[in-house]
């Protein structure tokens, strides 16, 4: 109501005032929200089924994600920027996790990866006597499945990998690792001395498949470009509580991972005849990696594995069966290249060295200083021979 003079009362004019502060407050809030999502750059992963949370920001600042980087905040913690201050986001690695074998085993293996923090996984698991059929799962691990019935060791492999490179096309950007298991792998790994070199790496309570995890994601642990892959060592061959770390160019196949700038020499796995022992697929690798990557398998420290299910014995080989094969895939005259061929020493004993000739050392650093130059350049026809035509369906242009 007006007073005589037209005014409105002082209280109703308080009150307007009041009202006007409050749709200022909303507007500047809601403003400041807008410029705290658009200056970061957080990779959303639920829609995706990958692990993935919000950054929480505290009010009036800005988070400033170096180029690059993905935002990867704690589960259930904030995201706490020092006033006038960059968050630098430490590098989040990106495995594939590749795992043939028994339908049965799918959700063990799922049950294995989904509690896996500090690394960002997806899993592949190809079952070769059923199609996997997945349940309602309750966690947040990108999961895919393939079914492979009828092929050998060799194939399934294959096959993972190619499904592998096919995700990183569909996705424009390549892991960091792709890991490959059988099915029946079980880890085992040993106390870590709180004064050991790895200690900061992991924790006492870690399991040992997050202490492998915590390893492999580990700058410290995987190094420069003389480690081209990784792989745990079969309990039988060594003491568990052996604390140092080893290299070697002849690792077990049935836990083994590749940095991905390596995967082109590694991958496909070659040729096996029909009637063959598929274990020579693996031999093959030993020969590519003893003489274009020599000792630069690194066998992860503290932890050793078994695989009670191996299927596959090599007793029964001959001596024919490897020539023959050494001379259908590592014989390219198109090329101009061999390798492992009756007049090569290493060819006549290479099956035998399967975690043989280890070098070990007390830390990573002096273990590199042990490991030899990589020669790719020696080993550029198979590069060209067999990864390249595998991949050649693909549109790798400007994936990164």
């Amino acid at each position: 109501m007006l007073t005589k003079d037209g005014t409105i009362p002082q209280q109703k004019a308080l009150l307007f005032l009041t009202l006007f502060l409050i749709l200022v407050t909303v507007w500047q809030l809601s403003t400041n929200s807008y410029l705290i999502h658009s200056t970061c750059t957080f990779e959303e992963n639920k829609s995706q089924g990958h692990k993935g949370h919000d950054a929480v920001i505290p009010k009036g600042e800005d988070a400033i994600i170096p180029k690059g980087h993905d935002a990867i905040i704690p589960k259930g913690e904030d995201a706490i920027i020092p006033k006038g201050e960059d968050a630098i986001i430490p590098k989040v690695h990106d495995a594939i996790i590749l795992v043939m074998g028994e339908v049965k085993y799918f959700m063990h293996w799922y049950e294995k990866l989904e509690p896996i923090e500090g690394i960002h996984i997806e899993y592949v698991f190809a079952s070769w006597d059923a199609p996997v059929e997945i349940p309602d799962l309750v966690g947040s691990l990108s999961t895919d499945t393939i079914f492979i019935p009828d092929t050998a060791w060799e194939e399934g492999r294959n096959a993972l990998a190619l499904k592998a490179a096919e995700k990183e096309v569909e996705r424009r950007k390549k892991y960091d690792f792709w890991i490959m298991f059988d099915d029946d792998v079980v880890l085992e790994c040993s106390q870590i001395d709180p004064g050991s070199e790895y200690a900061n790496l992991t924790t006492a309570e870690a399991s040992c498949w997050q202490r492998f995890f915590d390893f492999v994601s580990s700058d410290y642990v995987m190094g420069p470009n003389k480690v081209s892959s990784f792989s745990v060592n079969q309990v039988y061959w060594r003491e568990r509580n052996d604390p140092k770390i080893g290299a070697t160019s002849f690792a077990d196949a049935n836990a083994y991972g590749f940095k991905r700038e390596s995967v082109p020499y590694f991958l496909p796995y070659m040729f096996v005849r029909p009637g063959f022992k598929s274990w020579l697929a693996q031999v093959g690798l030993f020969c590519v990696t003893h003489h274009c990557l020599q000792h630069s398998v690194l066998l992860l420290p503290h932890l050793a594995l078994k695989n009670p299910a191996h299927r596959d014995k090599t007793d029964d080989m001959t001596p024919e069966q490897i020539s023959l094969f050494f001379a259908d895939n590592l014989y390219l005259p198109q090329h101009n290249f061999s390798m492992c061929q009756p007049d090569d020493p290493v060819a006549r004993t290479i099956h035998r060295m399967q975690s043989f000739d280890i070098i070990r050392a007390d830390t990573p650093n002096e273990l590199w200083e042990m490991i030899p130059e990589p020669n790719l350049a020696k080993c550029e026809a198979l590069k060209l021979e067999y990864w390249d035509k595998f991949v050649a369906h693909l549109n790798y242009e400007g994936v990164k």
